[in-house]
């Protein structure tokens, strides 16, 4: 069996807050300027559920375990604390896709 541990990536999200309706436009603009491609709205069903340990292991070092499910594919992603920098978060994930057509319980025991 050809085991292929997933890649450890570095997440780099730009958060902001919006306050009044014109400021997803005023973002879409500005992300254009940037060079981004801005495509048609795509559409997920997106449940998320986060873990701790007993001795609060995850919120201590301000990580994160979340089980995600996509649709109506699982995955786990494990992340490392959070960095900012001229409003930009950064941080380590990795997560790993879980077999197809689980249902909620068998995700969670995994």
């Amino acid at each position: 069996m050809n085991y292929k541990p997933p890649l450890i990536k570095q997440e780099v999200e730009f958060k902001w807050r919006v306050r009044f309706p014109t400021d997803a436009g005023k973002f879409l603009l500005n992300a254009k300027k940037l060079g981004s491609k801005i495509g048609p709205p795509k559409y997920y069903s997106i449940h998320d559920y986060y873990f701790d340990t007993a001795n609060h292991f995850f919120s201590t070092t301000h990580t994160k375990c979340r089980l995600r499910k996509i649709n109506q594919r699982w995955q786990l992603t494990l992340k490392s604390s959070l960095s900012f920098h001229q409003g930009l978060a950064r941080r380590l994930e990795r997560t790993t896709k879980l077999p197809k057509n689980l249902t909620k319980q068998q995700a969670l025991q995994i």
